[in-house]
């Protein structure tokens, strides 16, 4: 059993704020944060409507549309990590902001995570022609074993 570990970033709102044009742009969605800006000129919208849902949580923005499931997958790609336990709390209800504090905080702090190695399965009918394969050998084998001791 092997563990990989991954970093997932926290990353603060007041970071999120600094990415919000065309060719810079981020957005906050179920409180995670995505990197859009590759896929500004391909949204089917328009690119504007992204721009529009920048500098907020734009979860409601992105379920009003009514988007596919492919739509999700998509939106997966652009992961770069997840928005701050403390901006999550502010931006759900609707608190303003505390005054900045004097003390320096980074605004991108990695946290290991370990994900598991993925498992290779193999169904069933994949596995049948190998399977036919080694059955054919073997009885090959026990028919020649037989064939050329009875000769002796």
């Amino acid at each position: 059993f092997v563990l990989r570990f991954a970093c997932i970033m926290t990353i603060e709102f007041s970071e999120v704020e600094k990415h919000c044009t065309p060719n810079d742009l981020w957005l906050v969605i179920h409180g995670k944060v995505y990197d859009v800006t590759k896929f500004v000129d391909e949204h089917p919208g328009g690119g504007e409507l992204l721009v529009e849902s920048a500098k907020k949580e734009a979860t409601g923005d992105f379920e009003d549309l009514g988007h596919s499931d492919d739509a999700f997958k998509l939106l997966q790609t652009f992961y770069i990590g997840d928005l701050a336990e403390a901006d999550k709390v502010r931006l759900q209800t609707k608190i303003k902001p505390a005054a900045p504090v004097a003390t320096p905080t980074p605004t991108v702090t990695p946290t290991p995570v370990p994900t598991p190695t993925p498992v290779k399965t193999v169904d069933s009918e994949s596995s049948f022609p190998i399977i036919l394969a080694i059955g054919a050998v073997v009885v090959g084998a026990v028919l020649a074993y037989g064939y050329f001791n009875r000769r002796r």
